[in-house]
Order: structure tokens, then sequence, then C-alpha cells
């Protein structure tokens, strides 16, 4: 009898997940159609089936009134959090037989800065903008990895009516040297160890008038390029100077350029795409309406917001009023980090965006604890992810699965 209860229950939990659980009607309303003319070689355009005709309006005009919006509606929740460096840890390590040193990042705890906060940092940067001369109309540029920095310098711009121009942190000196060119940029935020590339190519772009530094320069670097004329500041006099001397905000409409967004330039020179207000909040709009976001969300902001996909994504974020705490691809997973978490176990997030490499190594940390989970761990997993394949292909939850994957979450892989 008890064999046969167990056959039987043992066949509905199969069942169960073979064909998942309750439908779910919130799904389909996510998906898209095609809109517009069909052009030879490319794929039409997609919209929201929600919005099929016409573009919502947009209940915000500017990336502006965003950071502004929520700073009002969110003042004393947390917005971005931020992990320091305590130290670098060297180890031996054995690659393909030959023995190397290899670095390890060890970092604190995420530290969180409130909305309000973030609006006054904000504010503060961007009257430092102004009392160094760079005005309405005037380009930024940006050359430097996704951190809190980023964010404060491009929403300063904003408030302003500046423009800026995103330059990947690893496009290299002709990339970056081309970019200031083009765009006829005076002033450029850089990281501190950047210095010597920016020498490099000082001669070539006379337009660059002002360096702006995050972390410790490269003195020598340093030293030689104010011989040269060009005024080399730190990140935090900028933002004191804002304080001692507040300008007021300066907004932008919403047909006003935003963002020159320079292309990584794997075929040729660098591409810039001038980017609205408007079309980013169109794109903001569209991710909260199908992705479903609400203040509780945690968002991990690792990918570069040279990026439309992590820009879009952050301003979201902002737009919600979520918590977005910043992240290294060195340092998401346990095993890339000592004496401390990854960044994923750390901040525990409930969104995150991605690419085919991040995915890669999740799905092996996960894969590798199935495979030494013995017999019955792999079976269930499998079976589990099948069904939730299948559910959600079908608009369909299934929440027996869910609980096996529970047990392969990023804080256990």
């Amino acid at each position: 009898m008890i064999l046969v209860v167990s056959a039987a229950i043992g066949l509905a939990i199969i069942y169960y997940f073979a064909f998942g659980g309750s439908k779910n009607d919130t799904s389909k309303k996510m998906r898209s159609v095609e809109v517009g003319p069909s052009v030879k070689g490319e794929t039409r355009c997609h919209r929201s089936i929600s919005h099929k005709d016409k573009l919502r309006t947009p209940s915000i005009p500017t990336i502006f009134e965003i950071l502004k919006n929520s700073a009002d509606k969110h003042k004393y929740r947390n917005s971005a959090g931020t992990r320091k460096l305590v130290r670098m840890v060297e180890e031996d390590v054995v690659v393909k037989g030959e023995k190397k040193k290899w670095q390890y990042l060890q970092l604190s705890n995420y530290s969180w800065i409130t909305y309000g906060d973030l609006y006054q940092k904000v504010l503060n940067f961007a009257s430092g903008l102004r009392g160094a001369g760079i005005k309405k109309g005037d380009i930024i540029a940006i050359f430097e990895d996704t951190r809190l920095e980023w964010t404060v310098t491009a929403h300063a711009a904003f408030s302003q009516s500046i423009v800026v121009a995103t330059i990947y942190a690893n496009l290299g000196d002709e990339g970056l040297e081309f970019a200031l060119q083009e765009g006829d940029v005076t002033v450029l935020l850089a990281n501190g160890k950047s210095l010597p590339s920016i020498l490099k190519i000082q001669e070539r772009t006379p337009c660059l008038k002002t360096v702006i530094y995050v972390d410790e320069p490269n003195l020598a670097a340093k030293t030689q390029l104010e011989s040269r004329g060009l005024k080399i500041v730190s990140f935090e006099s900028i933002e004191e100077s804002g304080v001692i001397s507040p300008f007021p905000p300066v907004p932008p409409q919403s047909e006003d350029l935003a963002v020159i967004m320079y292309t990584s330039g794997s075929t040729g020179a660098p591409k810039g795409v001038m980017i609205s207000h408007k079309n980013i909040i169109a794109s903001v709009e569209a991710v909260v309406e199908t992705v479903h976001l609400v203040p509780e969300d945690v968002y991990i902001n690792y990918l570069p917001l040279a990026h439309v996909l992590a820009l879009a994504a952050e301003t979201a974020m902002i737009f919600t009023g979520a918590s977005f705490g910043y992240a290294n691809p060195r340092s998401l997973l346990d095993a890339n980090v000592r004496n401390c978490k990854g960044d994923l176990t750390e901040l525990s997030p409930t969104l995150m965006t991605g690419v085919p490499t991040v995915w890669d190594r999740v799905r092996k940390g996960a894969l590798h604890k199935v495979e030494h989970g013995g017999a019955l761990i792999r079976f269930l997993f499998h079976l589990a992810f099948n069904a939730k394949a299948k559910a959600i292909q079908q608009g369909a939850s299934a929440p027996l699965a869910d609980i096996i994957f529970k047990k392969f979450r990023v804080r256990n892989l």
C-alpha cells in the first residue's frame, strides 16, 4: 500500500512538472508585435502588444525628471550600493600546466546611499561642472567602468542640459581619440590610471581642456598633462566646489540630445549613436511596464553603462525607486573573490541583465552543483528544468519546479 501511494505521488509530481501549474495571463501581455515596413537585410521593429498602434506618452519627459521625481517619492529608500576594495589577494595557480600569479579581489560589504542623498550628490557635482565653465550644450565624455561616479556624472550633466558621450573603458587609445575628436569633447571623466592613455593622444585632441579623474592618478602622466595646459582635477574636488558654489539646474527638454553612445568599434571606427531623452524614456517605460518592477526590487549593476542596455536598465531602476548595487564581472561569483562573498551572493539581487559570457559562468556553477549532487539530484533538476521551460512557453507557472531551483540559486553557487 505504501509503495502504491508513493508511486502515485511520484507520478503526480512528474505530471505537475511536465505540464506546469496555473496559466498566467500576465505573461502573454508581455509579447510584442512587428510594426513598420520591412527592410531587406534587417529585422522589423517590435512593439509591445499593449501599444501596437503608437507609443505611449511618457509620464516623465526627461532623465533628469526621473531622478528628481524618485528623490521626492523615495527620499529615504536605498538607491545605489557600492563595495570598497579591501586588498588584492595574490595566489599561485596552474594554467595549462604553467604556474602563474593570480590576483583576486577582497571586497567590503555593500554600503548604500539614499535617493535623497544621490540627488543632492548629483546637484553638487553639476554645480561643480558649471563652476568649471561647462555649460548647456557642451559635451562631457565618460571613459570609465560602471560605478557610482559614472552615474553621478551622467545625471549631473543631464540636470544642466549637458550632453554625455559614453566611451567603453576598454575601447583603447585609438577609439578614445576618435570619440574625443568627433565630438569635439572639452571635458572627460576617466580613471586615474587612464591618464597615460590620455597623454598619448593629447596632442591630437586639442579640443580636450579638462580631465576629471576617479581614484588615484598616475602622477607622472598628471604632471605632464598639466605642463601642456590641461586642467587635471579629482572627482571629489569638483563635487566639493559645487557644495560651496551651487548653481540651479538647467532642465533639458524631452527632444534634447541626452547621449552620444559610441560603439565598441569592432568593425572600423566607433560610431556615435545620438539618443534623445525621449528615446531613453520610451525604453525605460517599456521595461517598467513589461517587467513589472517594484521599489522593493534589487538590481545588480555590472554591465558597462556605456552600453544602452545597461543605461536603460539602471534608469528604469531609478524610475521605479528600486535599489541597484554596483558590481564587477571579476567579482560576481564567490569563486572569483577571496575572504568575502561574490557580488551576487552579497547583494542577492532580484534582477540582473546579462550577456552570454556571464550566463555561461552561472550555468557552469549550477551544473557543477548538479553533477556532484548524485543521481536523484540530476534527475529532479532536469525534470524541473524541462517543466519550467514548457511552463514559460505556455504562460504558466511551475511552483514545484521553483522549489527544486531554490537549491541552485546564485547564493548557493
